[in-house]
């Protein structure tokens, strides 16, 4: 195509005409038009209707963008909260952030490219505020995290550097991962085990490191991990965030078990405590047959009556 339109005494790149046949772009220009017209070999008659019909989706397109525009400068002019009619820096940061992103770079204008991160992943892209406000804009790798996750997660069941042992294995194989969340640097997995004997091969941090590699050649960005495992049922009320972690209240709430809190501060295994479901049948018992055995011994003993 390059070379007809060049003998023809025309220039169309080779580039151009590639991204214009996968319908990637439009010719710019008329002249664009009819070097690649020539390229694709069409007869010089037939190229007065391609000319025209280029002309109408222009006139077409330059109508739209028109109207795009009006509808921007009404957005803005509701928003604005500036005497001469602009959207502050202070109120272009609330804004953004509601749409969990954050901003990167200082506000430039309404409807001008701003470089921002998502709140959820830390991906950075370019965005325009009026499009946030039309909610013409998400974050593309968000469900990439999960994703990304579950490869790791396979990498890691697979075991090729033979690091893990088999009982190691073997509960990782018998757990499975829930949704991930990816929040600036920090990297959240919660891990469901269904009973008391995988808890407890996974209480250790000591296979962190691997599943951290696997998930390092997946993600491709700076994190520090975090896994959460999800066990059992419990009548008790979580710790309030508050607390430190080995406050003589924490015992009380949760004796050590396997959900016990990892003792490095970059691979933490914390503990999550699920409200107790109610059941179905209203004359059941509450709470699970096999409670203690599966919290262990440690719980304190309850109050009695004896001394009143």
């Amino acid at each position: 195509m390059e070379r007809k339109a060049r003998a023809a005494g025309m220039q169309l790149s080779r580039s151009t005409a590639n991204r214009i046949a996968e319908r990637k772009q439009v010719p710019g220009t008329v002249a664009c038009l009819t070097a690649f017209l020539v390229g694709c070999g069409l007869p010089e008659r037939r190229h007065s209707l391609w000319v025209e019909a280029w002309m109408r989706a222009q006139q077409q397109a330059d109508s739209m963008r028109l109207a795009s525009k009006r509808e921007v400068e009404d957005l803005q002019a509701l928003v604005a909260d500036n005497s001469d009619g602009e959207v502050s820096q202070g109120t272009a940061m609330r804004l953004l952030r509601k749409a969990d992103l954050e901003a990167q770079e200082p506000y430039r204008g309404f409807n001008r490219p701003w470089t921002v991160a998502c709140l959820q992943c830390a991906a950075r892209f370019r965005v325009k505020l009026s499009d946030v406000l039309m909610g013409q804009v998400t974050c593309t790798d968000c469900p990439r995290v999960n994703d990304r996750v579950r490869e790791a997660w396979d990498d890691l069941l697979a075991n090729r550097s033979g690091e893990l042992s088999r009982r190691k294995l073997r509960a990782l194989r018998a757990s499975t991962v829930l949704r991930a969340r990816l929040q600036r640097n920090q990297l959240d997995i919660s891990l469901f085990v269904g009973d008391h004997e995988t808890a407890t091969a996974l209480q250790s941090p000591t296979w962190h490191p691997a599943l951290e590699a696997a998930l390092r050649r997946r993600l491709r960005r700076i994190f520090t991990l975090d896994v959460l495992l999800v066990y059992g049922y419990t009548a008790r009320q979580g710790i309030p965030s508050h607390q430190p972690p080995h406050a003589p209240n924490d015992t009380a709430h949760a004796p050590n078990g396997p959900l016990g809190r990892g003792n490095t501060a970059e691979h933490r295994v914390r503990r999550q405590v699920v409200p107790k479901q109610e059941p179905l049948n209203a004359d059941a018992p509450s709470g699970t047959p096999n409670q203690e055995e599966a919290w262990g011994s440690n719980r304190p003993a309850a109050p009695t009556n004896s001394g009143i």
